[in-house]
Formats: C-alpha cells, structure tokens, sequence
C-alpha cells in the first residue's frame, strides 16, 4: 500500500512537471519571455552598437532640461527625432510597459555590407506584450525610420532599417554565430559600467567599411581608414549637461596583427606638441612613446600586413638604394617621444598647405645633423632666423612613419624648440613660424584650454577634432545624407565646440575615453598679435605710413574725439596728438622738404594739416581755410617731382587748388560743381593727357585738365554711381574714362563727351564699383557691391564668384596686394564686426575671430615678409596675423 502511494505521489509530480514545462513552453511560444540576449541578434558585420539603458527614463531626463537635447530640438531635423522619441515613450507608458522603459534596454546597431549602411534596434519583447502594441509604436515611428520590419522571436523583438539586417539578425540567432574576436569582446564587455546612460560597443574591423558609408569618396583621396586597428572597443556613455563623457578598455591583438598592438609595450605620454602647434589647429592625431626604436620596428611588421601597407619594404628598399643606406636611420635615430600630425585653418579649404608633421627630438642636434645628410643643397633658407631646409625623396614620410602621414609629400622642415615640423611648403613653414613666435599656441587657446581640463594629458594615442572651425570640412567630407544636415545646421553644429580621442595602455588593455563638448557661449578667440587702445572708439579707417629712420611701417589713427594717434609696429603708441575737429579725409604721405622724412597730410572742415613724425605741425600749417571744405583733399604729384598739389571742394561748390605749403596755386580756374562736392576729387592720365574728374553729391560729374579747364565736356545727360570710382579704360576702345551711371551700368565717356554703356545688372544707386586686375591674369575685372552682395566679373561678363553676405554692407570694398602676384579683395561689416577675405576664386581666408568694422589694411609692418592684417573696432587697432 505504501509503494503504491509512493508511485502515485511521483506521478502526480511528474504531471505537474509535464504541465508547468508545457505552460512555460506556452508562454515562451507566446510572448518569448528572455530565451536569448539582445546581443545574441547583433549581426556579425556590425560595427557599432549601442546599449541604452532604461530608454524611457533616459529620453524623459533629457527632455525635462538638457542644453544638448534643447539645442537639437530647436533644429527642424532634431525636433521631428526627439518629438518621435517622446511620443513613442509615452504611447509605450500608457500602455503599461513602465518597468521596461524604467529597467530594460535597447539596443542599436549600425551595419555596413555589401549594399550599404543599415540600422537595427533589438530588445527583449515584455511579458504580455502584443504585436498589435508593436503595430502602434511602428506607426507613430514609420514616418522617421521609413521602410520599417520587424521579427519577435525567441523572446526578443528585432527592427530593421531593411529586410536585409532582418534576416541577418535572425540567421545570427538561428545558427548561434559568435561575434568577431569573441573573446575580446567578452573582456571588454566584462568592464562595461551599469549606472550609466549606454554602453557603446566598437567592432574596428568593420569600421573602415562602415566609414565608407558615412563618408564622401572625396575624403578618401589620399588617406585610407586604418584597418585592423584594434578588436573591440566599449565605452561607457554619460551625458550631461553641456559634455558627452565616454570612458572604457579597448582590446587589441597581442600579435602585431592590431595597430594599437604596437603600444602594448609602450608607456603613455605627456602631450606637449601642443606647446609648439598653432592656436588654429583643428585636427590634432598625436602618438606618445617611450622607446621609438622598439616602436618603428614593431611598426615597420605591423605595416607588412596584407591589408595595411605589403609594398612598403620593397619600396623602402630601392629609397635607400637610390638615396643611401642611412636614409631610414637618419629619419629615426633622434626621434623622441612625441610624432603628431596636424591640420590649421580649415576655411581655407587646402589641406596642403595647412597639414604639418610635428616630431619630438630627443637630441635636436643630431636630427639636425642627420636630416642636413638628407637635405638638398639647392634648398636652403632662413626665414626670421630659423633655417628651412628641404629634403627632395619621394615618399619619404609616409615610407618612414605610415600611410596616415602621406599627406607630406614635399618635405620641407625646421627645427621649431624641441621639435622638427615637416610640411609640403617654404610658405607653409614660415606661417607656422609667423604664429609660433607671435605666442599664439594651441596650448594658449582658451577654448583648448578649458577643453583640455577634462582629458588626460597623458595618452599613447590623442585625437582632437575642432567641430566648430570644422563645419565647412564635416560637409564636404561627409557622405550623404549627414552633408546635408550639416548644411541645413550648421549653427547647431558649430556649437558643438570638439572631440578628443585617447588610448593608453593599463590593465594589460587600452583606456579608452572620449570627449565631446558641447559650449554654444564659447570664448571668443583673441588671434590678435597685438592690440592699441584709444581713448575712444576709433573714428575713419586707420592708414600705413612709412617710418623714414627705420623703414619700419606704423599707423595712424583717429578717435571720435578728435584725437591723432601714431602706433609703432609693435603696437605701442608712439604719441597722440588733439586735432579738436573732425578728420574728413585720408591721411596722405607727402616729403615736404624732399630730403626723404616723411609728414602726414590731411583736412578737417576748416583746416589743413600736415604733421610730422613726432607729432608736430610743419612750419605754416595748418592752414586755415576760408570756407568750409565738404571733401576731403587729394594730393596729386603729376610728374613725380614732390611738386604737389592739394585739391579741396569748399562750401561754394568750387574745387580750389593748393601748393604743399598751403598757398592757392596761380592759373587754376577754380571749376565750379553743380551741387556740393563730397567725395575727393581724382586725377587720371591717359595718352600724356591728364584728366581731373569731379563729381557731386548729386551725381554730375565734371572733367577737367590741370589747370581747372574743361577737358570733356559730356554731350548726355549722366548721372555718376554715388559711390564709384573712375578709372582709365584699359578693357576696349569704347571711351577713355570708364565708371558706372546710377543703375550699375558699366559708362565709357568718350573724350569727345559722348558715353556708351554695358549692362552687368540691375544695382541700387548705392553700389559700390571698382575696376582692377582682381586676378592678377592682365585684364581688369569688374566688381559690384550692393547691399549685402559682393559680385566679381571678368571682361568678357562672366562671374568670376559671388557672395552673400548676411548683413548689408555700408563701406567700400578694398583691392589688396599680398605679394606681387596676388590679390585679395577686403569687406568688413560695420553691423557685425566681422571680416571677409576673399581670394582670386572667391575661397573666404578670414575667420569668424577675425573681427573688425573699419576698413582693413594689410603689409608687412616689419618690412620682413610676414603680412599684418590692421583693422579697428571699439576703442581698439587690432593688428592679426595674415598668413
């Protein structure tokens, strides 16, 4: 009796099993309640994937008061995302998945493959949840994620971006694939942090596919994407306010098979290349070692990967045939602990000219010994006493240190401290020298500054990216369809100020962290080399004049108090002077004596001054004049001989000329304007005749001969552009004199008075016109400035370019001569103290820290080839350095 209990009870049990295993079968088959980890349908061609954890929360801290979520959602792209994002959240809490937006996890996956870039979100489907639910949320989503598929399977749910990561997703889970490098991956994973906001998980090996779909075919001109860098990579996500911090281990091969694998060995170093780079660096890849020569032949196998750089020993091997068995030796023996590759200036879109290879010498005096082995004898200069020297090997640099560094090709350098910086120019190096003796560091920027205070300035490998001097870059570079976000935001990307990178060995694996800072109120960067401060705010235009004792150039300047300043070239004031009235015209430089001193001409309404260089009146002067002028004067020296002459319009209407000492010069008729004369008077000369063109506030023009005699008289009725110049016409055999009429019309005035006109577009009465050889290729080119459009025409009316600015622009445009086969042309906007440069091609070589709002002056104050940019605002002369 009791065994048949016995079996009876074990029968019951074993039916009670039987039932429960059949319900959890049930259940399982129903809702797919946590039979496989999310991680377990990461596609193997992953190579970035995203765990966030609790989304809900996350999504609604965020949304409750956070600058990078406000500043992404006040742009039409982010606001249609975010907006996406809350209204999933929500709809998932009404219908009672709390816990899992409190407590799951998502994960998303980026995933590059033969047909291109793909996306997938997998989480663990919650108990009792229905399609239906899912149904719902996919429909508030398919307007953002488009073609939308999904699988719920084996306990987990699994979106798609397409059909194809789909199935990807479900053979990994059906065939139980493990991740590439799996059990790097399994360290990695190990270290992941909980309390953070995601954990981002990097697969290298797929990274350089992957880039092949985030960036443009032009970017990979030149450079490749390192391959075989590293296994796997995860970083653990925290965002706050202003910063997205990221910290974790990267894992790499113990052979040489991983470029990081190379650092295993090596001891992090202090970053210090910053001290010598310039201020404007924008792309900083730095590499710190302890023993290089450990370092170079680790290197020089890790090259030899099939994948990486097989040809280089064979190559390296007919260099130093060809130029000598020393040639890698003398390339390495002096290296230090520090090798950098940098890129300045960004707006001028040449990465040529702005890429530079910065190395650490551990004894300067060797690399200065050896690299002079290498170096030309044809090439050898010194540029404000530093020596340049070139090295003419063909792939030199990248034979020596890698394809990253091929962007140096034409290998010049000099030594700058402790450094030796290679670049592909003479021009290239002395405009580092130029910044690097003018103190403007990167290590004295103030943004680096307070950027750098949250990495570690020790690393083994260093990656710093500019993003806010960088927009224009990030478009270019990147592929469809981030070019055109960043197009549409670039405000928003700009306030994104930068991102570092860094690896350093520890634990036996690499550190790895992250740095993104988010600062929209950033110091604006002071890039001046040097400032003068007025009184008061400056008044005019400040002006170059020649110092005679040194050859040195200086300036002048004025303030709304009527006060004179002269400003030596290093920006002391050399002495102020109170005029006591307002200064309406330019300051000319004239040789009273003739004895080669140099004095200061120029008028007020009532006087005539002519000031020496130490501030003092030139016997007689000034000279004080009997009406009042409503011009300033123009100083004419008509066969070069210092015989001047001094025209000036008085309140009569009546132009009246003036020898230099101040005294009315006998025979000139005193030609009389048919309204007042505001704009100076202008000589020019044609075929040995000279002509003075006079024009009035009402646009009439007067032209006469030196001696106030009508020269042309017009047979039409003309009325002259209010702010055009006149200049002889070198174009075409249409007229002698050439300017503009009131409606932009290009005007030829014949000497027999009859006009001829050109069409180039409808202008307001306001533009602005000039007549130059803006490029420099033997013809004048045609140049308007309306309103806020600068547009630049060639003789035959083709736009050579064109631009918009983004406030109307109330002063002339200004020709520059940089050198003797270039131009450039110069506007400021006085609304927003900002400065345009443009070149030949309408490239833009000023920055937004550029600032300013008179007109600019640009020569080289020290008379040593280094150009200075002078320009004024507020109370301030401001001298820039100009490349």
């Amino acid at each position: 009796m009791a065994r048949a209990s016995r079996l009876f009870t074990y029968a019951v049990l074993i039916i009670l099993i039987l039932l429960i295993g059949t319900g959890a079968f049930y259940l399982y088959s129903k809702y797919g309640r946590r039979a496989s980890s999310p991680v377990d349908a990461i596609p193997p061609g992953t190579g970035l994937f995203i765990k966030f954890n609790e989304p809900g929360k996350l999504i609604r801290d965020l949304g409750s008061g956070n600058d990078i979520w406000d500043d992404l959602y006040s742009v039409e792209d982010g606001k249609v995302m975010l907006e996406s994002l809350l209204t999933a959240d929500s709809l998932l809490q009404t219908m009672g998945y709390t816990d899992f937006l409190e407590n799951g996890a998502l994960y998303l996956a980026l995933v590059e493959d033969s047909a291109g870039l793909s996306s997938c979100i997998i989480f663990e489907w919650p108990y009792g949840a229905s399609e239906q639910d899912l149904n719902t949320v996919a429909r508030v989503l398919q307007g953002e994620m488009l073609d939308l598929h999904y699988a719920i399977t084996r306990g987990l749910c699994i979106l798609g971006s397409n059909a194809r990561i789909l199935e990807a997703c479900l053979n990994r889970l059906k065939n139980d694939v493990p991740l590439p490098y799996s059990d790097m991956y399994e360290r990695v994973a190990n270290t992941a942090g909980t309390n953070v906001d995601a954990n981002i998980y990097i697969n290298f090996e797929r990274i350089p596919s992957l880039a092949g779909s985030l960036l443009s075919s032009s970017f990979f001109d030149g450079r490749q994407v390192l391959p075989h860098f590293g296994s796997w990579s995860e970083v653990d996500l925290l965002i706050k306010d202003d910063e997205l911090l990221m910290n974790g281990y990267t894992e790499a091969i113990d052979s040489l098979d991983h470029f990081l694998g190379i650092f295993r060995k090596q001891e992090a170093q202090k970053i210090a290349i910053t001290r010598v780079l310039p201020y404007n660096t924008s792309m900083l890849i730095s590499f710190g070692f302890s023993d290089y020569e450990m370092l170079h032949r680790d290197l020089g196998r890790f090259l030899q990967h099939p994948e990486v750089y097989p040809e280089r020993e064979g190559e390296l091997e007919k260099m130093k045939n060809r130029f000598g068995p020393n040639t890698e030796r003398f390339m390495t023996e002096w290296v230090g602990n520090e090798l950098a590759l940098a890129t300045i200036n960004p707006h001028l879109d040449d990465r040529a000219s702005n890429t530079f290879l910065a190395i650490h010498a551990k004894d300067v005096e060797k690399a200065d010994r050896q690299l002079s082995e290498l170096a030309s004898s044809q090439y050898n200069s010194t540029y404000r006493e530093y020596r340049i020297r070139r090295i003419t090997i063909p792939e030199l640099v990248p034979l020596i240190y890698g394809r990253l560094f091929s962007g140096i090709q034409d290998n010049y350098f000099t030594r700058i401290e402790d450094y030796i910086v290679f670049a592909n120019s003479k021009k290239s190096l002395e405009n580092f020298i130029n910044i690097f003796l003018s103190g403007k560091t990167l290590e004295q920027n103030e943004n680096f500054k307070g950027f750098a205070d949250n990495v570690s300035d020790r690393s083994n490998i260093f990656c710093y990216f500019n993003i806010r001097n960088s927009a224009s870059l990030l478009e270019k570079d990147l592929a469809p369809p981030l070019n055109e976000f960043v197009a549409r935001n670039k405000n928003l990307i700009e306030n994104f100020e930068a991102v570092a990178v860094q690896f350093k060995t520890l634990n036996n694996m690499f550190f790895t962290s992250m740095y993104v800072k988010h600062n929209p109120a950033y110091i604006r960067e002071d890039l001046s080399l040097w400032k003068a401060y007025l009184d008061a705010p400056v008044y005019g235009r400040p002006y170059f004049v020649k110092d005679h004792r040194t050859n040195n150039l200086k300036i002048v300047a004025f303030d709304t108090l009527n006060t004179m300043y002269l400003i030596d070239h290093e920006g002391n004031i050399d002495w102020k002077l109170i005029i006591g009235e307002k200064v309406i015209s330019d300051v000319h430089t004239v040789d009273y004596y003739r004895n080669g001193k140099i004095q200061y001409l120029f008028n007020t309404a009532n006087h005539i001054y002519l000031i020496d260089l130490l501030g003092r009146d030139v016997e007689g002067y000034p000279v004080e004049l009997k009406e009042k002028a409503t011009n300033g004067l123009s100083v004419f020296d008509y066969d070069n001989d210092m015989d001047y002459r001094i025209l000036l319009a008085l309140e009569d209407n009546r132009v009246y000329n003036f020898d230099i000492r101040g005294k009315k010069v006998d025979g000139w008729k005193n030609p009389l304007a048919k309204a007042r004369v505001t704009t100076p008077v202008e000589h020019l000369r044609d075929g040995g005749k000279d002509y003075i063109v006079i024009a009035d506030e009402e646009g009439n023009i007067r032209i006469t001969d030196r001696r106030g005699r009508d020269r042309i008289n017009l047979k039409t009725d003309f009325v002259n552009g209010l702010r055009s110049g006149f200049y002889v016409n070198e174009t075409n055999s249409k007229g002698t004199i050439l300017t503009t009429d009131e409606d932009g019309k290009l005007t030829y005035i014949k000497t027999n008075g009859r006009t001829e006109t050109t069409d180039f577009g409808k202008f307001s009465r306001d533009h602005y016109f000039l007549y130059e050889d803006f490029d420099n290729k033997g013809g004048k080119d045609f140049i308007y400035l309306d309103g806020n459009k600068l547009s630049v025409f060639d003789r035959f009316k083709n736009v050579m370019f064109s631009w918009q600015f983004e406030n109307e622009i109330n002063s002339s445009p200004v020709i520059i001569p940089v050198s003797s086969r270039e131009k450039i042309i110069g506007v400021v906007s006085e609304n927003s103290g900002k400065i345009y440069l443009f070149d030949r091609n309408g490239k833009l070589l000023s920055t937004p820290d550029h600032i300013g709002k008179t007109q600019v002056l640009i020569g080289s104050l020290n008379r040593d080839g280094q150009l200075n940019m002078i320009v004024g605002s507020g109370n301030t002369i401001y001298n820039y350095y100009f490349r």
